[in-house]
């Protein structure tokens, strides 16, 4: 069974669907909490792999980590989504906020 894309690759397959609502799969890439493996999983900062390893889009860490993800799509017909899913120093979900949007487009 082939493994569900991951980071950039992610991103970008999102970005090339049409300008539909897809807050369920930005908030599944948000939520990895796996550690990058292969080099072409990290960004290209300049850091060393050994400074960089352990990058993920959801920080799990009591003291400095993930407290919020917010997500906010907006179609070129003016309609949108913002959504924002709240944790717990430990990771765990503490709240969500979902909103459906209308804005004027000129």
């Amino acid at each position: 069974m082939a493994q569900a894309p991951t980071g950039t690759t992610a991103v970008r397959r999102l970005v090339e669907r049409s300008c539909q609502r897809r807050g369920v799969e930005l908030f599944a890439l948000l939520d990895d909490r796996a550690t990058a493996t292969a080099d072409e999983e990290l960004p290209q900062t300049g850091i060393r792999r050994s400074g960089t390893g352990a990058l993920r889009p959801f920080v799990l860490n009591p003291d400095y980590g993930t407290r919020c993800s917010t997500v906010l799509l907006l179609e070129p017909s003016g309609a949108g989504y913002l959504a924002e899913r709240r944790f717990d120093p430990h990771g765990n979900p503490t709240g969500a906020t979902e909103f459906a949007l209308t804005a004027r487009v000129a």
